[in-house]
This record gives C-alpha cells, sequence and structure tokens, in this order.
C-alpha cells in the first residue's frame, strides 16, 4: 500500500512538472485569430531578415570611425543572426498554409534564440555604454554633462521593450503549435514534407502515406459514362414503361 502511494505521488509529481507552465493562448493581440497571429509574425520575420541581408549586402564590413570596435562586432553578429529570420519566417508562412507543426517550430526556435543574442549584446552595449555616450556627442551635439547613465537607461528600457515583444511572439507561435497538434483547427493538410514527396512523385497518391493503396494506380476521368455498360454499379436504370403507347395529335 505505502508503495502503490509513493508511485502514486510520483507520478503526479511527474505530471505537475511536465505539464505547461500557462494555457495556451486563443488569440493574438485579443482581436485576431491564431493562425492570422503567427502569420504576422511571419511576415514581420521575413521583412527583417531581408532587410538585414539588404544591409550585410550594401554596407558589409565597413569600419566607422565614430563606434567602437566591440560595437561594430556586436553590430555585424546582430546583422548576420537577424538575416536568418527570412529563412525562419518562410517557415512560419508555410506551417500555417499547410497546418503543419515541424516548419512553425524553426519560427519558434528562431525567435527563441533571439531572446539569447538579444540579452547577450545587451551586456556588451552595458559595458561600452560610455564609448555610446562620445558618440552621441559628436554627433548630435548631445549635452557634455550627460553621465554613462544615460545610455545605460535607454539601452535597458529598449531591451525590456524588445524582450517582452520577443516573448510574446513566442507564446503565440507555441500557442499555435499546441492548439495546431491537438487538433482544434480541424484536420492538418498533408503537410510541407509530403507535399514535397507528392509532386516528387508526379502527383501520385500512394506517395502519401495511407491515402492511396500500395500498387494501385490511379484511374484518370474520362468523363461521363456513354452506356449503362460504362456506368457500372454506380450507374442508376429505371424500370421499363409497361403502358400502352398512345400517339398524340
Amino acid at each position: 500500500q505505502t508503495r502503490r502511494v509513493w508511485i502514486e505521488l510520483h507520478s503526479g509529481t511527474l505530471s505537475a512538472l511536465m505539464a505547461p507552465p500557462m494555457p495556451p493562448a486563443e488569440q493574438c493581440c485579443c482581436v485576431c485569430s491564431l493562425p492570422q497571429g503567427v502569420q504576422a509574425i511571419s511576415w514581420y520575420s521575413v521583412i527583417v531578415g531581408a532587410l538585414s541581408m539588404l544591409s550585410l549586402l550594401m554596407n558589409g564590413l565597413v569600419d566607422s570611425p565614430v563606434r567602437s570596435r566591440l560595437e561594430q562586432a556586436v553590430g555585424l553578429l546582430e546583422t548576420l543572426f537577424h538575416s536568418l529570420a527570412f529563412f525562419a519566417g518562410l517557415k512560419g508562412l508555410l506551417g500555417v498554409m499547410f497546418r503543419d507543426s515541424k516548419p512553425l517550430r524553426t519560427l519558434l526556435l528562431y525567435h527563441a534564440s533571439e531572446l539569447v543574442v538579444r540579452s547577450v549584446s545587451f551586456l556588451f552595449r552595458e559595458a561600452d555604454a560610455c564609448s555610446e555616450l562620445r558618440r552621441l556627442q559628436i554627433l548630435h551635439r548631445a549635452p557634455q554633462d550627460m553621465t554613462c547613465e544615460t545610455p545605460r537607461i535607454a539601452m535597458l528600457l529598449t531591451f525590456v521593450v524588445h524582450c517582452a515583444t520577443l516573448l510574446y511572439f513566442v507564446y503565440v507561435v507555441w500557442s499555435f503549435i499546441v492548439r495546431l497538434q491537438s487538433g482544434e483547427f480541424g484536420h492538418p493538410g498533408i503537410g510541407f514534407e509530403d507535399t514535397e514527396a507528392f509532386f516528387r512523385h508526379g502527383g501520385a497518391l500512394e506517395a502519401l502515406d495511407g491515402a492511396q493503396p500500395a500498387g494501385q494506380a490511379i484511374q484518370p476521368f474520362a468523363g461521363p459514362p456513354r452506356s449503362l455498360r460504362e456506368g457500372g454499379e454506380g450507374c442508376i436504370v429505371g424500370e421499363a414503361f409497361r403502358g400502352e403507347p398512345q400517339r398524340l395529335e
């Protein structure tokens, strides 16, 4: 009896630890559905990634005399990482289109990784706040009585806003994945990988698991039956006329 109670308590503890910390969201921003919210996040990621790649192509490794070496290195690494948002956003769009959770995990992983990248870059920028203050004083003629605490407070506020936005993005994408796997958005599509297999096999439905029995060819549509013999069992044949024919004048 004691062992049974211990097993029940142990299983209950594991269930409590494995349970999600909060329920998945039902809407995004309280105005649109989860698929629309994830689609908007995916488009945002695509735009950010495209702008980052364009910045790398146009600017490259330009040495700025105003910015410190540390600031330039951190900015370059952030731009390189943000260029990956283009591919993560495309994955998210495919996941919403085909109702497939596998591409959506790539979008979720990107935004979770961006939280880590922004946290690390924030630490480096906080340590280099005095150099940022000198840059602001040169470019914008900032007051000379400003201390290093002013850019640090501004960086902290920017970091908090960005982290709150990214955390909400992660929560929305995670909620959509959870509700999609539970079947709340209807039957999921055939999936991106199954679509590739479908077109790779020339449109044969046997490429999809369980969609067509193995070895059975797909019969093309040849139009309506031209005779009762072609109609088969699906053709409904009426009874013959049993009355006496009469001529209408």
